[in-house]
């Protein structure tokens, strides 16, 4: 499925910078910059590592969890980058950050409370176990 998602990806990115007109314009930055395939390389590797953290996730757990690790790890991602760049915010994205994380962590709680009580009443959760 990763292979499939990032070919048309990649057929996508390709085709929007070829109708666009900057592919001559892209070609010229990759070769006047020397860093910039090591940093293309690099955030390929860390996403590739990223997709498999997140498919064997979901086939550990439920995939309920894995939203809740996510949102979560984008809230702290956003909190971090506002402190170290020192980003000037609103109170509104602040609140909508708030907002995000609380109904987040809501579903997650929620979430377990239906599969506890499914699993007192004895039925079998669909999607636990890939086999």
């Amino acid at each position: 499925m990763m292979v499939e998602i990032n070919k048309w990806v990649a057929i996508y990115c390709i085709i929007y910078v070829m109708i666009s007109g900057d592919s001559f314009t892209a070609i010229k930055f990759a070769f006047t910059h020397e860093l910039f395939a090591l940093h293309l390389i690099s955030l390929s590797i860390l996403v590739c590592c990223g997709h498999f953290i997140i498919y064997r996730m979901i086939k550990t757990f439920k995939q309920h969890i894995v939203p809740f690790v996510i949102t979560t790890r984008k809230v702290f991602t956003v909190c971090i980058s506002l402190v170290f760049y020192d980003h000037k915010t609103h109170a509104g994205q602040l609140i909508g950050i708030g907002i995000v994380l609380i109904v987040v962590v809501i579903e997650f709680i929620s979430e377990l409370k239906d599969e506890s009580v499914r699993n007192k009443k004895g039925e079998k959760i669909q999607g636990e176990k890939f086999e």
